[in-house]
């Protein structure tokens, strides 16, 4: 289960902290989500504080729309680890 929390930083930044797993059905709701909130002018930001395991669509998803709109924060070492192509 995932659950997603907004925050709305300013008006060029979007958070979204995440708590949960980002796999089965998951990873399907938070990409739906992600494209509804990625927008030219705004930055994404995904803090990953809560997660505590994406399985290898989850890990595919965010692949696919990690660019310089999307920032991924806050992940524990094990998510790190798994998510270390994606983040600085």
């Amino acid at each position: 289960m995932l659950r997603i929390t907004e925050q709305l930083k300013n008006n060029n930044q979007v958070v979204l902290i995440l708590e949960g797993k980002i796999a089965g059905d998951s990873v399907i709701k938070l990409l739906n989500y992600c494209l509804n909130k990625i927008d030219d002018r705004k930055l994404l930001v995904l803090d990953f504080r809560g997660i505590t395991f994406i399985d290898k669509n989850g890990i595919a998803m965010l692949e696919e729309i990690k660019d310089e709109r999307v920032q991924i924060t806050n992940c524990s070492l094990f998510v790190k680890k798994l998510l270390e192509d994606l983040i600085e």
